[in-house]
């Protein structure tokens, strides 16, 4: 499955390269980190892109069973930074399990970064992926 195709980013805010596995509540990505993306410095990127990298991955599972019109990123919390940056080269694999969902559109993904066997970063996303019927609700009243 063409990532690109199912993320809403375009261009070179696309951090992700591929999918490597999908089941029921659960994705695994994997990156590598590329020399000329503006996003790094000497040779490296730093961790603020972390919470992105994770939040793409999210993209990526909610978008491999159907198109996303609009997501947002509500919270990040529990984030823990255990190298604040990898380098240009780099093959990150990304892991976003979900631990909570509401029915109507909002979950909590718990995410993780690895390079080899290292954590690199993990955080607690929470994200909405409202249905078309609650956007419209919420902008016309």
């Amino acid at each position: 499955m063409n990532i690109r195709s199912i993320l809403p980013q375009s261009g070179y805010m696309v951090f992700l390269d591929e999918i490597k596995e999908i089941k029921q509540g659960e994705i695994k990505c994997a990156m590598k980190v590329k020399e000329n993306s503006p996003f790094t410095q000497n040779k490296e990127l730093g961790s603020f892109a972390y919470i992105e990298i994770m939040a793409q991955s999210i993209a990526a599972y909610a978008g491999s069973s159907e198109k996303i019109e609009l997501g947002f990123l509500l919270s990040c919390r529990k984030m823990q930074i255990y190298k604040p940056f990898v380098s240009v080269g780099d093959e990150l694999e990304i892991k976003a399990v979900e631990s909570l969902s509401d029915g109507a559109g909002m979950f909590v993904f718990d995410c993780e970064i690895w390079l080899k066997n290292e954590c690199v970063a993990s955080a607690s996303l929470s994200v909405l992926n409202p249905s078309k019927e609650f956007l419209d609700k919420a902008i016309n009243g």
